[in-house]
C-alpha cells in the first residue's frame, strides 16, 4: 500500500512538473520581430482585422499585447495608408492569405491552460522556438464578434515629417533622420541616442555615404549619394514597424538610369532593414580598373573616444581622426558585420546579398578610414572620422537586378559583444508554429 502511494505521488509530481515546464516561457530573446503570413493563420482568414487581438500569458493572466497587421493587395504590394501613393486592399478589412501579422518576441508569454482560453470564440496558438537552444514562448491571436478589448497602448517606432520635408525615425532609444539631406531619404545625417526626444545625445554621425565608380566601354562614370533621388512615396506607421516605400534612382550615362525596384525600408525600434536592390540597365566592364560601389557611415568628431571592430578584426581600434598603426593593419576582407561604439551608444552594420558571390569577388572588402585631413565628398563635416562600411566589386556584372539588404542596428549603452543579439535576428530566425484552437 505504501509502495503504491509512493509511486502515485512520484508520478503526480513528475506530471505536474512536466506541465509546468511545457507551459512556462523559456525564450530569452527580446529584439526579434515576428512576421506571420495570413495563410499560416488558418481559422483567422476572412476575419475582420479590427476585431483581432493578440494575447500573451503573463503573470498567470492573458493580456493584450502590441501587434499590427499589414495588409497587401492581390498583386502582393503593401496597402500603404499614408503618403503620396496610398493603396487599398479589396477585402473590406478582412485578413487575407498574403497579409502579415507582426509583433515583437519580447511580448510573448507562457502557454495558456485550456480553461483560460474557453472564453475566446475563435483563436490560434502561435508557438515560438529559438533554433539555437530550443527555448519556447507563445502568443494567441483571437477573433472577437462583440466586446472587442482595447488595443495595447504601445508604439515602439514612429516616423515624423516636418514642414521642410525632412523626417525622423524614433525607436526605443535612438532617433535618426535626414535633416541635412533633402531629396534623399536613404542618406541619414544624424543619429542620436536617448530615452526620449527631450533627452538625447549629440548627433554622432556625419552621414551615410554612397559612392559608385563604374566603367562602361572604358568610360569612367562616378556617382555620389547626393546625386541619388530617393523619396518616400507611401508608408505604413504601425506600433511594431514602419514600412516606407521609396522611389530610388540615379542617372548613369547616355539616358541610362540605375534604379532600385521594390525599395521598401523597414524600421523597427532597434534599427532598420534597407533593401539594396540594384537594377543595372547595362553590362559593366570586367577589365581593370575595377568598378566598385561603396556604402559607409562616417562618424562625427563629436563621437569622441568611439571604437571600431568587426567580424575579422575583433580587437577594437580607437577612432580619433588619425590612422594609427593598428588601423592601418586591419584585415580588409569583406566583413559579415561592423561595429562602432562609444559612451553614447553603438551602431551595428551588415550588408548581405541574395547571391553570396556578390561579396566574394576580388575587390569586395571592408572600407575603413580615420583621417580628418582627407576630404570625402559628399560630407557635412570634413574628412573621415571612423568612416566604416563596405565596398562591393561590380566589375563584369550583366544587366539585371541584384538583390541585397543593408541592416543598421542602434543600441544605447552598447557593450563590446552586444552585436550578437542583433546578428541572430537574421542568422538564427525564430521558428514559428501555428496551431488551431479548439
Amino acid at each position: 500500500m505504501r509502495l503504491s502511494l509512493l509511486i502515485f505521488l512520484c508520478l503526480s509530481f513528475s506530471t505536474a512538473w512536466g506541465e509546468e515546464k511545457l507551459s512556462r516561457k523559456t525564450l530569452r530573446r527580446r529584439l526579434d520581430p515576428i512576421v506571420v503570413e495570413g495563410k499560416a493563420l488558418g481559422p483567422m482568414l476572412g476575419q475582420s482585422i479590427d476585431k483581432l487581438r493578440l494575447f500573451a500569458m503573463k503573470r498567470g493572466k492573458l493580456t493584450v499585447v502590441p501587434f499590427q497587421i499589414d495588409e497587401k493587395t492581390p498583386s502582393g504590394n503593401y496597402a500603404f495608408d499614408k503618403g503620396a501613393d496610398t493603396k487599398k486592399d479589396v477585402d473590406n478589412g478582412a485578413l487575407d492569405a498574403n497579409d502579415e501579422l507582426v509583433f515583437m518576441v519580447r511580448d510573448s508569454g507562457g502557454q495558456a491552460p485550456p480553461k483560460s482560453l474557453k472564453a475566446f470564440p475563435k483563436f490560434v496558438e502561435i508557438r515560438l522556438t529559438d533554433p539555437k537552444d530550443k527555448r519556447v514562448a507563445w502568443v494567441y491571436l483571437v477573433a472577437f464578434k462583440k466586446k472587442v478589448p482595447a488595443l495595447a497602448d504601445v508604439d515602439y517606432v514612429s516616423i515624423q515629417f516636418d514642414k521642410g520635408g525632412f523626417f525622423n525615425i524614433q525607436g526605443k532609444d535612438f532617433i535618426t533622420g535626414n535633416k541635412r539631406s533633402l531629396g534623399n531619404t536613404l542618406r541619414s545625417t544624424s543619429v542620436r541616442f536617448g530615452e526620449s526626444a527631450k533627452k538625447l545625445s549629440p548627433n554622432v554621425i556625419d552621414c551615410i555615404k554612397t559612392r559608385a565608380k563604374l566603367f562602361y566601354f572604358a568610360i569612367s562614370v562616378e556617382r555620389y549619394g547626393t546625386e541619388m533621388r530617393a523619396v518616400i512615396g507611401a508608408y505604413i506607421d504601425g506600433p511594431i514597424r514602419v514600412l516606407a516605400l521609396n522611389v530610388v534612382e540615379v542617372y548613369l550615362i547616355w539616358g541610362f538610369w540605375i534604379r532600385a525596384p521594390n525599395s521598401l525600408i523597414k524600421y523597427y525600434d532597434y534599427g532598420s532593414e534597407m533593401p539594396t536592390n540594384m537594377k543595372l540597365p547595362l553590362n559593366i566592364d570586367s577589365a581593370n580598373p575595377a568598378s566598385v560601389a561603396r556604402l559607409s557611415m562616417d562618424l562625427s568628431p563629436r563621437a569622441q573616444s568611439w571604437r571600431f571592430y568587426n567580424s575579422w578584426n575583433l580587437a577594437p581600434v580607437k577612432v580619433d581622426g588619425v590612422m594609427s598603426a593598428k588601423e592601418k593593419a586591419l584585415k580588409m576582407s569583406f566583413p559579415k558585420w561592423n561595429v562602432v561604439y562609444g559612451a553614447e551608444g553603438g551602431i551595428v552594420q551588415r550588408l548581405r546579398f541574395e547571391k553570396e558571390e556578390m561579396t566574394s569577388k576580388r575587390f569586395c572588402r571592408l572600407f575603413y578610414k580615420d583621417a580628418l585631413h582627407e576630404r570625402d565628398e559628399p560630407e557635412n563635416e570634413q574628412g573621415h572620422f571612423g568612416n566604416a562600411g563596405f565596398e562591393v566589386d561590380l566589375s563584369g556584372l550583366k544587366a539585371g537586378v541584384y538583390k541585397g539588404c543593408y541592416y543598421t542596428y542602434f543600441k544605447k549603452s552598447f557593450r563590446y559583444g552586444d552585436e550578437r543579439f542583433y546578428l541572430d535576428i537574421v542568422d538564427q530566425p525564430i521558428k514559428v508554429k501555428v496551431s488551431k484552437g479548439f
